[in-house]
């Protein structure tokens, strides 16, 4: 009989040590009283500036808030294109639709990123934008490509790093080689807040105080007259707070994330590539590991066995977003790997304070189940 404990998808359980930290923090706001745009949120900003080099920083109530402004900034006329990826959760597709404009999806390559070659293929005189999601909190590895290629055509790249805080490329800060880097700070991701949190980076200012109005709902500096009707997307400074708090020990978060990343990597490199099709960082420090992602032909047969031994597996996501029927928009290519890819992923558990024990059982399971041919 297993008597190993259950292991989740996320554990997001804080310590007790960690209570007592998050505890002065919140005393802090809970005694200066500004429970509204505090000096919280001015500081988390000047933060994220002085971390990531951006021009300008702005936090939001969400990520889902901070592409939405982003692409509204732009004031997206009928017909405006934005091409992106049909491998990422809604909100990075739903957001173009609100904000005016029309998905483009083209095709993903091995890492489950957007295909440099694919938006070339798509590029036409009605394309505004290009949205990039660093899938799985792995940096597009063409990043630099797409960047150029924006700037040749004078059109704007937006990135969405909610999975990719804290990844680096040759030294550059996800969300800092676009116009627009689109961070999240809720629990699910890396680096984690109380609730949900995001935060805009900006490469220039030509888009600065539009974003800041917008969030003020529409308004301007007296946030008494409105120039545009939009709804608020504050950022709560206790979120602030707490996410500042994490980012000063991004290193030490990513680094145990990497730990458990490479005991799954060593562990099951000797199996059958038929048979499992195992992640790749690529530069080291360009992947968060927000997931750990395989693929395999056998994937329900895997996912059932883990579950028999107490171990939680995902499937992110399951539809792509070029096959939502409430997200309007216009597939451009065949969408082959996405297709294929879609039909073979899972998720491993995986989070910040997983231990090294649990990824060790985990490894031994799949290996047991390829090993023995359970499928």
């Amino acid at each position: 009989m297993n008597n190993h404990r259950e292991i989740k998808m996320r554990d997001l359980r804080i310590s007790e040590s960690e209570i007592e930290n998050y505890s002065l923090i919140i005393k802090r706001i809970m005694r200066h009283g500004q429970f509204i745009l505090g000096p919280e949120n001015e500081e988390f900003e000047e933060y994220l500036i002085s971390l990531t080099g951006s021009k300008h920083a702005i936090g939001v109530a969400s990520c889902s808030s901070g592409l939405y402004l982003s692409l509204r900034s732009l004031r997206l006329n009928p017909g405006d294109e934005i091409i992106t990826t049909p491998m990422s959760w809604l909100v990075s597709s739903s957001a173009i639709v609100r904000a005016g404009g029309v998905p483009v999806f083209v095709d993903v390559d091995g890492d489950y990123n957007i295909d440099f070659g694919k938006i070339k293929e798509a590029y036409s005189s009605k394309t505004k934008g290009v949205l990039v999601v660093h899938f799985y909190g792995k940096i597009v590895d063409k990043i630099d490509e797409i960047k150029n290629f924006c700037e040749a055509r004078k059109i704007w790249l937006i990135e969405d790093c909610a999975q990719s805080v804290g990844a680096k490329l040759n030294n550059t800060y996800s969300g800092t080689f676009g116009d627009f880097g689109v961070y999240s700070f809720s629990p699910m991701k890396v680096i984690p807040s109380f609730g949900d949190a995001g935060a805009v980076l900006l490469k220039g200012d030509s888009k600065k105080d539009i974003i800041k109005s917008l969030k003020h709902c529409g308004t301007t500096g007296d946030l008494e007259t409105a120039i545009d009707a939009e709804i608020k997307h504050n950022l709560d400074p206790i979120h602030a707070a707490i996410a500042g708090y994490n980012l000063k020990r991004a290193d030490q978060i990513l680094d145990n994330r990497r730990k458990i990343a490479y005991t799954y990597l060593e562990s099951l490199s000797k199996l059958d590539k038929d048979a499992i099709v195992l992640p790749s960082e690529g530069i080291e420090g360009a992947h968060t590991w927000y997931d750990f992602t395989i693929r395999s032909k056998y994937r329900e047969k895997l996912m059932d066995f883990l579950k028999k031994n107490m171990i939680h597996t995902a499937i992110r996501h399951p539809k792509l977003i070029s096959d939502q029927p409430g997200i309007p928009g216009r597939q451009a290519g065949a969408l082959e790997n996405a297709k294929k890819y879609v039909d073979e992923i899972m998720c491993l558990p995986i989070y910040n304070t997983m231990r090294m024990d649990d990824a060790e059982y985990v490894s031994d399971k799949i290996n047991e189940f390829f090993t023995r041919k359970l499928y």
